[in-house]
């Protein structure tokens, strides 16, 4: 029979949201936007070939079906490959700034998942681990993403009740999946 590891826990958080940490945030939120610039090269280069190949498959042997909607597709890929690294603000990091600027935030991470409660609100948030869908970090915060655009900003510094390694370990046991760490 396996001895099974005692988990390690509760974490708790109490902090501020500074600029610092909002900037951080900002970032991470617009380099997770971005596509990968390898993608990009791979859209590329299949699009403007498979624009060549089939525009002259329609010059050459007339229009089908088939051809007019490879033709589109290819086209979609070199749009992804040309408009894949620009900065798209959707308004999200303005929102996030404004609503969290200088508020406190208090986490408790237990069995049960992530608990949230903002200051001047009533209720928690509350994420089991199965709603966390991605984790990601970056040396100041983790990000815990619940939604599109709803994350869990946790400040490393002011993680309690174990390290900040002891609580990225947990969480990917717990939510099963790995950390993405962005250098910003």
């Amino acid at each position: 029979m396996s001895e099974k590891k005692k988990s390690k826990g509760p974490f708790t958080a109490s902090f501020i949201y500074t600029d610092e940490i909002l900037t951080d945030f900002m970032a991470v939120y617009n380099l997770k936007k971005q596509v990968h610039p390898g993608t990009r090269v791979v859209c590329a280069l299949g699009g403007l070939a498979g624009i060549l190949y089939f525009g002259y498959m329609l010059y050459a042997d007339g229009a089908s079906v088939a051809r007019v909607g490879y033709l589109v597709t290819c086209s979609l890929l070199l749009l992804v490959a040309v408009s894949g690294g620009r900065d798209r603000s959707d308004g999200t990091t303005d929102k996030y700034k404004q609503y969290y600027a200088g508020r406190k935030v208090d986490f408790r991470i237990d069995e049960e998942g992530v608990w949230m409660q903002l200051s001047d609100q009533k209720s928690q948030a509350h994420s089991a681990f199965s709603q966390i869908y991605s984790l990601c970090e970056t040396d100041k915060c983790f990000y815990f993403i619940i939604k599109g655009k709803a994350y869990y900003i946790i400040s490393k510094q002011a993680v309690s009740g174990g390290t900040p390694e002891e609580l990225a370990s947990y969480m990917q046991s717990h939510c099963q999946k790995r950390f993405l760490h962005y250098k910003v």
